[in-house]
């Protein structure tokens, strides 16, 4: 099913159908860099680098931690504890964080112009709102890399343009048909992954020092709740 206003939408690559999650060679790169940025330093002995390249100054974000059932948010993908640590290493140019950020930020997941792999012709609106296919897929692990860069990179530069190009996939995601889902070759295997990254970023936004009543968007809306169910 197609959005309205929306001509049909560019073919993306099928996903493998091996039992493991398809990962492109250049998002293996960023895949490292990323989670070297963010979980590095328990044990790796630091040397400086000097500070990182002057950017614009921007408000340090603050990561507002809240318990429900026992569970600490942000969490889903990483704490606030490890965002706030490797926000301080990368800004004071420590390394290994110094240079694993460049690496992250290199692919144009990190892009301040913002991008989607399921946007429509009218911007904010799905170009194709069923997740039926493993070409819709596709294009879900590719704005799930990009939100989810889109939140470090807010946390880390408190640039809000990345807290805006994240919090505009997601939106683009939630509008997906609630009895739009359906069972594909491989779903169950190469679904969860994608929706771990997305739901990670809107996790770190609704977590983050904007009041997330404000952000329009919500955890239990169709780009979670109906994968679940039907993928599980």
């Amino acid at each position: 099913m197609l959005s309205r206003d929306c001509s049909p939408p560019v073919a993306f690559p099928r996903p493998s159908t091996s039992h493991t999650q398809p990962v492109r060679p250049g998002v293996r790169g960023w895949l490292r860099s990323i989670l070297a940025v963010l979980i590095v330093g328990c044990w790796v002995p630091t040397m400086s680098a000097g500070p990182a390249a002057a950017e614009p100054s921007f408000p340090t974000v603050t990561i507002n931690t809240t318990t429900t059932a026992g569970f600490v948010h942000p969490g889903v993908a990483v704490s606030a504890d490890s965002l706030v640590n490797a926000r301080a290493q990368v800004l004071a140019g420590t390394e290994p964080w110094a240079s694993y950020h460049k690496a992250m930020v290199a692919p144009k997941y990190a892009s301040t112009a913002f991008s989607s792999a399921n946007q429509c012709t009218t911007p904010g609106t799905p170009a194709v709102n069923t997740f039926n296919s493993q070409s819709v897929e596709a294009r879900f692990i590719d704005d799930a890399f990009r939100a989810y860069t889109q939140a470090i990179q807010y946390v880390i530069t408190g640039n809000p343009a990345y807290r805006e190009n994240a919090l505009k996939i997601i939106r683009i995601w939630s509008q997906m048909g609630a009895n739009g889902y359906a069972v594909y070759p491989d779903a169950r295997i190469h679904s969860g992954t994608p929706l771990m990254r997305m739901t990670a970023a809107a996790e770190i936004l609704r977590f983050s020092s904007v009041n997330p009543a404000d952000d329009g968007y919500d955890l239990s809306s169709p780009t979670t709740a109906p994968p679940t169910p039907t993928f599980e």
